[in-house]
């Protein structure tokens, strides 16, 4: 699933808050006792990722400030380690009820595809503030490319 964003800059917490509920919704129709189980779980998940987004936001500012050619080609300049990003999801739900949602098959390939596309968006949404306020013409260039502005 896609994050989708208003085209602001975002917390770490934020993303990784979204990202984790994504990787386990809550269905509406949960009872009361296992719903506290459900979100507490969730929002495990959610802490374990907040240094991911962490990393990622600062390793694509630290790029574009070392580099203003960085933000043209910033897509390919970091790949997001989705690896790390799913074990970590997969401690934190260790020893609960949701300790094999994230592992074998299908469930760990829609698991990393989330959590690459988020951490991708992660990229994406700092190099875009940082851009807003840059007077580099890359900057321009990718602000024209991405948001036509």
């Amino acid at each position: 699933m896609p994050l989708i964003t208003n085209g602001g800059d975002h917390s770490a917490e934020s993303l990784a808050v979204t990202t984790a509920e994504q990787l386990l919704p809550i269905d509406p129709a949960v009872v009361d006792g296992q719903y506290m189980a459900h979100a507490t779980a969730r929002l495990a998940i959610a802490q374990a990722l907040i240094v991911h987004h962490e990393q990622h936001r600062a390793a694509a500012l630290a790029l574009v400030e070392q580099d203003p050619a960085a933000f043209t080609a910033i897509a390919g300049a970091i790949a997001p380690d989705v690896t790390s990003a799913l074990n970590d999801v997969k401690a934190a739900v260790a020893g609960t009820h949701w300790a094999d949602a994230f592992s074998g098959g299908e469930a760990e390939r829609r698991a990393l595809s989330v959590i690459s596309t988020h951490l991708a968006t992660t990229i994406h949404t700092a190099v875009q503030a940082a851009a807003r306020v840059s007077d580099a013409s890359e900057a321009a260039d990718f602000l024209a490319q991405h948001h036509g502005i």
